[in-house]
């Protein structure tokens, strides 16, 4: 109905784009039929059959994956001689020229390539890419075209993300070529490596050029390759420059193009005058030394330029650091790492490090990433950094508190850690008002405490040697801290019924009773300071414990303390 009813143009591209979307991806095969067989072939009739002209009106920069899905069943759709016609390529180069080329012409150009290659069509995609070395020189040039400024700052920042979306689609028809040609290897590789260094190329870009990189070198080399792009990029080689010449040798040259000319014309007087004296060898001679005059003078020597290197301050700013952390990021994920090498051991003292003290937010989130991945290689690395991990749960993005606390929970889950000091601070991160609009957060901790508690004895001492440092945090917080308001003698009850020995699981191997020895705790803390707030909640909270009833030994020792208590 949709497709007889209502015209394209009546719809908002958030409409056209969410209709498309859900219809193809319906779980009825009718609604998917509707929307491959009639919607799409309708709007396309509306638009003469114009495939870029429907990608336009659904926004690809916004919408890349519904564009892609689109594009698939277009493919099933329209005859390949009719889709090379919607690209747009040159016959004989077989490219878009660079000032047509648009996000919707890449996107098309770029998802009928995979489609090709995907259906195992070699013929026809010889038909729409040009050899790899011609389109590494196009795609390097595109990359290096500075972009023409607009009217305002906007319209400049539009051309900038556009060119970004293109460079993205042609970077990913690189990976849709047979690398077993030697020369193109060569070409591909020169044209990644000089990308990278370039001040052209943002973080956006890089994942693509190391993907490429990954593919034309083996993991022995390219992690050190990679590293010394790297390292090229944050210190630039010295640069050589030409000094000016100065007014003597200015003036040297000016002296010499005068002698020419006076010798061009003594030269030329003598020639005709043995012309005249038909003299024709002298005349040769003469004529030949006259060309030469002539070509001196059309070059005129010149004093040999003198240069001198100039050493370049190494680059700190933000933009470079957080680029050579987006390299080293995907140089360890698209690389299959799986130990610490020298060349990453340098990149971690010489470039994270550094980063994680940096004034920019963005480029200390970038870093800790970084230092996230190294950690999982190396267990002394993490070990060595774990505080600073912890750190991040007070980071002021959401998504990264999350995270934080979701892997810290895992790694305590799977034993991967024992902290008694992660666990206050998580304890504390559960109890702080200040996450209370962190649901999410809240939730996963609500959750990990007492599956944690109930996996093993062991976990539940971690739990037990963590709970006075709580208990001594939320005591001595400052009136103006979240903690502040924290009702201990709640938190207190938490702790003793996550330690009960009563939820210890069937399966735990290790059984014990932590709270045989954390009654002495409590009991010495009121008697240090009876007068105390702690005294008084420990007293209340002292019935809720679970003691081993025929564990004699420790019920003696508790009933001597416990007289002192009284007293």
């Amino acid at each position: 109905m949709i497709s007889q009813k209502i015209h394209l143009k009546s719809l908002t591209i958030a409409q056209r784009v969410r209709l498309l979307s859900e219809g193809l991806k319906d779980r009825h095969e009718m609604v998917r039929n509707a929307v491959k067989k009639k919607l799409i072939p309708s709007w396309l009739r509306l638009l003469d059959g114009n495939v870029l002209d429907l990608l336009t009106c659904l926004d690809v920069e916004a919408s890349v994956k519904e564009a892609e899905l689109v594009l698939k069943t277009i493919f099933e759709l329209i005859p390949f001689p009719d889709l090379l016609k919607n690209i747009g390529l040159t016959k004989q180069q077989r490219l878009i020229s660079p000032s047509e080329l648009q996000p919707e012409s890449a996107l098309l150009w770029r998802c009928l390539a995979q489609h090709l290659r995907d259906e195992g069509a070699e013929e026809a995609l010889e038909e729409i890419l040009p050899d790899l070395t011609q389109f590494c020189s196009y795609l390097s040039g595109f990359v290096l075209t500075e972009v023409m400024g607009g009217e305002d700052e906007q319209d400049a920042a539009i051309q900038v993300m556009q060119k970004e979306f293109i460079t993205n689609q042609l970077i990913s028809i690189v990976l849709v070529y047979d690398l077993s040609d030697e020369a193109g290897r060569r070409s591909l590789d020169q044209m990644v490596r000089n990308l990278l260094v370039s001040d052209k190329i943002g973080e956006s870009l890089v994942k693509g050029l190391v993907e490429i990189f990954s593919k034309l070198h083996s993991l022995s080399t390219r992690i050190n390759q990679l590293a010394e792009i790297i390292s090229e990029i944050r210190e630039p080689l010295c640069k050589t420059v030409e000094v000016p010449m100065t007014e003597e040798e200015e003036r040297k040259k000016k002296l010499k193009v005068a002698s020419l000319k006076v010798k061009i014309n003594q030269v030329r007087e003598e020639l005709q005058k043995s012309i005249l004296d038909l003299d024709l060898e002298k005349a040769q001679l003469q004529k030949d030394e006259l060309l030469e005059l002539e070509a001196q003078l059309s070059q005129p020597c010149q004093p040999e330029p003198s240069t001198e290197e100039i050493t370049q301050e190494p680059r700190n700013d933000s933009a470079t650091l957080i680029k050579c952390l987006t390299i080293f990021c995907n140089i360890v994920e698209c690389s299959q790492v799986e130990e610490l090498t020298p060349a990453l051991q340098t990149l971690h003292d010489g470039l994270i490090l550094g980063c994680l003290r940096s004034e920019d937010p963005a480029v200390r989130n970038s870093g800790v990433q970084a230092l996230g991945l190294l950690c999982l290689l190396s267990k002394d690395l993490a070990k060595q950094h774990i505080t600073l991990l912890m750190q991040r749960l007070d980071a002021e993005s959401l998504e990264i508190r999350t995270l934080v606390v979701e892997g810290l929970c895992k790694l305590l889950l799977s034993s991967r850690i024992t902290s008694s000091k992660l666990l206050s601070r998580l304890i504390l991160t559960f109890y702080n008002p200040a996450t209370g609009d962190d649901s999410f957060v809240r939730h996963i901790l609500g959750v990990f405490f007492p599956l944690y508690a109930s996996e093993d004895g062991s976990n539940q001492e971690s739990l037990c040697e963590a709970v006075m440092p709580t208990l001594q945090t939320l005591l001595h917080a400052p009136t103006h801290s979240p903690l502040a308001s924290v009702d201990i003698e709640n938190v207190t009850s938490f702790l003793i019924s996550i330690t009960s020995p009563t939820i210890l699981s069937e399966e735990c191997q290790e059984k014990v009773n932590v709270h045989d020895t954390l009654v002495f705790t409590l009991c010495s803390e009121v008697l240090t300071n009876p007068a105390g707030y702690l005294a008084k909640v420990f007293i209340r909270c002292l019935s809720n414990l679970n003691l081993t009833p025929t564990n004699f030994s420790t019920l003696r020792q508790l009933d001597v303390l416990v007289t002192k208590v009284i007293k």
